[in-house]
Formats: C-alpha cells, sequence, structure tokens
C-alpha cells in the first residue's frame, strides 16, 4: 500500500506539465496575434506609401520587420520597414522604387527617423523617358557600366544619320543629370567636338548634358545622393532623415532643383 509521500511527486509533475502546455498554448496565441497584427500594420503601410506615390495600395509590397509587433505598436513607432512600388512615376522618368524606412510612427503626421531608398530604372524605363535624353524618338536604350548608351537617327541634309551616345549620370540640386561621354556617328566611334565640327549645333540637343528634376515629386527632406548604372538598372540612391511620407505632406512639402 503506498504511502501520501509516494503520491506527491507524481501531482508535482502533473502540476508542472499543465504549467508548461498553458505556457505554450500562450506562446502560440501571442505568435498568432502578432502575425494578424504585423499584417494588419503592413496592409496599413501599403495604403499610406500607395496614397503618398499615387499608385493603388495593391500594388505596393511591404514588410514589418522586428518581433513582437505588437510592443512596437504599443511604443507608437516600428523599427523597420521594407517598402517596393513598381512603376513609381516621378515625373519624366519611371522605375521601381525601393526603401528602408526605420523608426516609422504608427499613428498619421509624424515623421519617419531616417530612410535608404533606391530609385531603379530599367532600359525599358528609359526607353520611355525622351524628356531626359533631348529626344522625341529613341530607337534603343542600353546600360552598360558606368553609360547609358542611347541611340537615335536624325535626318541631316536628306541624309539618315544614325547617332549612338553613351551619357554617365550624376545628381546635382536635387535633379538626374546625363553628360555624354562617348559617342559614334553610323557606328564609328567619334567626339562630340568632331560632330559639331560636321553638323554645327543640329545635334546638340542629344549632345548636351540634361536633367530632369526628381527632388519636386519627393519629400523635401529626401536627399538625392547618387546616380550610377548597376547591372540592368539605372539606380538612383536617395536618404534623408525625419522624413514625412504622408500624401498631404508631399502635397506641401516636396524638394526642388536648382536653378
Amino acid at each position: 500500500m503506498s504511502t501520501v509521500a509516494e503520491q506527491r511527486p507524481p501531482r508535482r509533475r502533473r502540476g508542472l506539465f499543465v504549467a508548461l502546455a498553458a505556457l505554450a498554448l500562450l506562446i502560440v496565441a501571442g505568435v498568432v496575434a502578432d502575425r494578424i497584427v504585423r499584417g494588419i500594420a503592413e496592409e496599413r503601410v501599403r495604403e499610406q506609401v500607395g496614397s503618398a506615390v499615387g499608385v493603388p495600395a495593391d500594388e505596393v509590397e511591404a514588410t514589418v520587420h522586428g518581433f513582437p509587433v505588437l510592443l512596437q505598436l504599443a511604443q507608437g513607432r516600428l523599427q523597420e520597414v521594407d517598402a517596393t512600388v513598381p512603376g513609381a512615376d516621378l515625373g519624366a522618368v519611371s522605375g521601381d522604387l525601393e526603401f528602408t524606412a526605420t523608426g516609422v510612427p504608427t499613428s498619421g503626421g509624424g515623421a519617419v527617423e531616417a530612410v535608404e531608398a533606391r530609385f531603379a530604372m530599367s532600359e525599358d524605363d528609359l526607353a520611355r523617358a525622351g524628356d531626359l535624353f533631348g529626344l522625341a524618338a529613341i530607337t534603343g536604350v542600353s546600360l552598360a557600366e558606368p553609360e547609358v548608351r542611347v541611340g537615335a537617327e536624325f535626318e541631316v541634309f536628306g541624309i539618315a544619320v544614325g547617332v549612338a551616345v553613351g551619357l554617365e549620370p550624376s545628381v546635382e540640386d536635387g535633379a538626374l543629370v546625363v553628360t555624354p561621354s562617348s559617342v559614334a556617328l553610323n557606328g564609328a566611334q567619334t567626339t562630340v567636338q568632331a560632330i559639331r565640327d560636321q553638323f554645327g549645333t543640329l545635334l546638340d540637343g542629344v549632345l548636351q548634358p540634361r536633367s530632369v528634376c526628381l527632388a519636386d515629386r519627393l519629400p523635401a527632406s529626401l536627399t538625392l545622393e547618387s546616380a550610377e548604372v548597376d547591372g540592368d538598372r539605372l539606380v538612383v540612391a536617395l536618404g534623408g532623415s525625419e522624413v514625412l511620407l504622408d500624401a498631404e505632406s508631399l502635397e506641401s512639402g516636396t524638394g526642388s532643383c536648382g536653378a
């Protein structure tokens, strides 16, 4: 016959198992709740970003990082958010806008602590950017580091002339700038000066540095930092702190380009 002392350990073990099971259920419930709240937060980010750049929310991809999101919401800021806007329109040019934002306020009207962004344009995007190259009709655009290579055809004195210009990108005073760095005439490599000597100012539209303002489509606190050909994209890097990303702020507080 067992004693009372011999029966106590199993009871204690059963109590421990019950406590562990309850703790496991709480953890699972917390993870599930966090996933639900994360999804809601990401949807809210998509709506805000879509409103700011003028695209439907379902075209924006957003990921909220960090755990738990519930605690971040309680603190009033999301630690880090990644977002991508395919086909974002920045006036004369369009491309994919990707950014990482840290310290994102969960209530409207607050500033994001820091933003790092990339605006990436493909060859097809650039082929539609006639204003950037001073060309109404572009026969082709290709990217070969460090140049954007643009082809066009002209009729000069009744003769068809094919011009291919290599352009090096840069940023200046809030604008994307492309500067001729190489040129070919009917397939033969030549120089800008040689073409001017032969045709005068007839082809100056493609032989002059040209620029398009991007800052006037972006928050004033975002700065264009660099532009370069990176693989199969022309990439403009941007960054800033205390950035206002809501639509109302963009309507009244976008940047500007130098004269």
